[in-house]
């Protein structure tokens, strides 16, 4: 038979367990790749390269102020750690105002994916949906 002391530490357990693992999930920053938006902040600089063709090239990177991970897909494990981030862009407009914020505290919303190219600078890109200047 169960002692009464026993019941009580599985209830407790019971109640209190799931609210640790929220906890825990909740300070970790994990994304999925190619599915959803997701919002990072960090700072824009650029980054010269040489392509594979041999011409000079130049990326933006998003500097991140905390490390996300990001779930595995057809070209990649998963990553964690992930401090930088290549942008790449869609949108000419988009592209232009992240831009002029080079060198600044940014927020930007995207759609992360892995690197799969040689051009790629970044284990981890964004495609930008929407970028705006961080608040100080």
């Amino acid at each position: 038979m169960i002692s009464a002391s026993k019941i009580l530490l599985l209830f407790l357990a019971a109640v209190f367990m799931p609210l640790a693992v929220v906890s825990f999930a909740a300070n970790q920053s994990e994304f999925k790749s190619t599915i959803e938006e997701v919002e990072l902040a960090g700072r824009l600089s650029s980054e010269s390269f040489v392509k594979p063709d041999g011409k000079k090239g130049r990326e933006v990177i998003l500097t991140l102020r905390d490390p996300v991970s990001i779930d595995g897909d057809e070209f990649s494990g998963p990553k964690t750690g992930v401090i930088k981030v290549q942008l790449v862009f869609s949108n000419n407009r988009i592209r232009g105002k992240t831009t002029r914020l080079l060198n600044r505290n940014v927020r930007i919303i995207g759609i992360l994916f892995h690197a799969h190219k040689p051009e790629h600078r970044a284990p981890v890109l964004m495609d930008v949906k929407k970028v705006a200047a961080a608040r100080a």
